[in-house]
């Protein structure tokens, strides 16, 4: 990777071309925009901070560039020079409440205005003040310019220009031996030929016939993907920070590998299925030249694993160490060459290939933090209120502890459910490191909190249960006749009420010619009806299948095709 020759206009990579694509697919979108504000308490020379981001500016022709769009397909524009501005907003005069409402709104603002990929800039800062001796600096990019690495280089670069000038002097970094439009280039030129047919090939045979993951949603998915997020955290215990790690240590395993492992395995148990796939970022960097660029050059590597023959939790982390280093040593292809080369099945309310992403990050890395002279700093929590995928885990290793923050589409998932699978997911890890070599089939996801809201029927009702599930509740309603069984929002059936109403139903079917062990299929939602359904169908001899309504069309028809129900009951909304 070297200096290419270029003319004045420059094709985009391949990460840079699929972003512009779906910028033009979903112009409205803030998606892809990356978000940071930092408070600085003590003397800030504002000049330094404007002659430093200049002088980034100067030395990235990334952030001076355009995309235009030249004969159907996109061109890098790059401007000889760009002049950075830097608004102010002064709210010291207000009171505290008030500004910090106000500083509140100026950050959503700044993070929701649009970027005009074809004029520019593709990156933007401003700077709030707060109060005397205090302000907040904020810096949104698009993403077609920059990644996590790349915030890294612009802080690092920020940090030593803005001492400099400080103290008087000139910058003392280095220039640059290539820009990203050289990388760009010569990505293009590089991957073709025996290089980019090794690369498919591993990948076409690693994702061949790959499925998409049906987590269970709180409401149906809309027909288009939205990106609508919000989000929980979790914190693990310092303890069982430490048994993870030592686990890791113990098996030649990395934390990735060991907490990817057990996320592929509370992901397949919600799904239901064993052929589960996640994406993971890979930051992509391995040409010494692209070390210190700020550009777009993060890959997404899709890891699939198996949950299938009952392996122990030690042989499936074996294979999932497999197969992250055969995916690492394949991470050149770009993930949008990958996807244009296999072509999956596309749907508009899908990402290609999948939709839930698992990303291990170090917020204590040296390159993300900032120390400016005479300052004292405190990161903002910026959150742009956006979920590329269904659902995006970001793991923290802050070194004694190991946290958790699950981004979701909150169009398709509730608060609730959110805080409950990651609950879920340290109680798996709490069972892991107790005793890895159980079946991954034998973990419980019923966490402790669970049990407690549980009752204990022998004690509770004070009986022993003997035989089927339809026959112990008709021993329970024997005895607590009066007492409520089942309930939901809309209404609420006694024991006597739901043994009476499920043997109408019985003996409906029976009437009806259903016989032992046939299937009758329940079209309902999760509600009181749905017990009083799966009990008269138990009763009268039968199988059931629940068809949720939530479910994609697609998911149900697979589901009637397998199981070829007898007959169907259709519960009311």
């Amino acid at each position: 990777l070297a200096k290419q020759e270029r003319g004045e206009r420059v094709r985009l990579s391949f990460a840079q071309e699929r972003l512009w694509f779906l910028q033009q697919l979903e112009p409205e979108s803030v998606a892809y925009h990356i978000p940071y504000a930092v408070r600085l308490k003590g003397r800030l020379s504002v000049a330094s901070l404007r002659d430093s981001l200049q002088e980034i500016s100067r030395r990235h022709e990334v952030l001076r560039t355009r995309y235009e769009s030249f004969s159907a397909e996109a061109e890098q524009v790059i401007e000889h020079r760009q002049e950075v501005d830097l608004p102010v907003y002064d709210l010291s005069g207000l009171q505290m409440e008030q500004r910090e409402e106000l500083l509140r709104k100026i950050i959503r603002q700044e993070v929701q205005r649009l970027f005009d990929l074809a004029t520019g800039p593709v990156w933007r800062v401003a700077l709030v003040r707060s109060a005397s001796g205090e302000h907040i600096l904020i810096l949104i990019m698009h993403h077609i310019a920059s990644d996590g690495w790349s915030m890294g280089v612009l802080l690092k670069e920020f940090t030593a220009l803005y001492e400099s000038y400080s103290n008087g002097q000139g910058s003392a970094l280095p220039e640059l031996p290539v820009q990203y439009a050289d990388y760009a280039l010569w990505q293009r030129a590089w991957l073709q030929g025996e290089v980019l047919k090794e690369q498919m090939e591993y990948w076409r045979e690693q994702l061949a016939g790959v499925s998409v993951l049906e987590l269970p949603a709180d409401r149906p998915r809309p027909a288009v993907l939205t990106h609508r997020g919000a989000e929980v955290s979790l914190t693990l215990p310092t303890e069982l920070s430490r048994e993870i790690k030592a686990l890791s240590r113990r098996e030649g395993t990395t934390l990735f590998m060991t907490l990817l492992s057990a996320f592929q395995i509370l992901l397949g148990r919600y799904a239901g299925q064993d052929d589960v796939v996640v994406g993971t970022p890979v930051a992509n960097r391995n040409r010494m030249a692209t070390e210190g660029l700020i550009g777009f050059f993060v890959n997404t590597l899709a890891i699939r694993s198996d949950l299938s023959g009952e392996p122990s939790f030690l042989e499936f982390l074996s294979t999932v160490r497999q197969t992250a280093l055969a995916a690492y040593t394949y991470q050149d292809i770009p993930f949008e060459k990958l996807v244009e080369e296999l072509q999956p099945p596309r749907h508009l309310s899908h990402n290609p290939l999948f939709d839930v992403m698992f990303n291990l990050i170090n917020f204590a890395d040296a390159q993300t933090q900032i120390a400016l002279p005479g300052l004292k700093l405190e990161r903002l929590s910026v959150g742009g209120g956006e979920s590329k995928f269904d659902l995006t885990l970001y793991i923290d290793d802050c070194g004694s502890d190991i946290a958790f923050q699950l981004l979701y589409n909150s169009d398709l998932f509730e608060h609730g459910r959110m805080v409950e699978m990651l609950e879920q997911y340290s109680h798996l890890l709490s069972q892991v490191v107790e005793n890895p070599r159980e079946k991954i089939s034998r973990y419980s996801l019923v966490t402790t909190a669970a049990v407690a809201l549980l009752p204990n029927l022998t004690d509770d009702l004070g009986c022993e249960w003997e035989g089927a599930v339809h026959t112990r509740f008709s021993q329970v309603a024997k005895q607590h006749a009066n007492r409520f069984a089942v309930f939901d929002k809309q209404e609420s059936w006694s024991y006597s009420e739901l043994e009476a109403q499920s043997n109408r139903l019985a003996h409906y079917l029976i009437g009806n010619g259903v016989e032992k062990q046939e299937v009758i299929a329940i079209y309902g939602h999760r509600s009181a009806a749905l017990v009083w359904g799966i009990l008269g169908i138990l009763k009268a001899g039968g199988a059931f299948l629940i068809l949720d309504p939530q479910y994609p069309a697609a998911r149900l028809i697979e589901c009637l095709s397998i199981a070829r129900p007898r007959s169907w009951l259709q519960l009311e909304a």
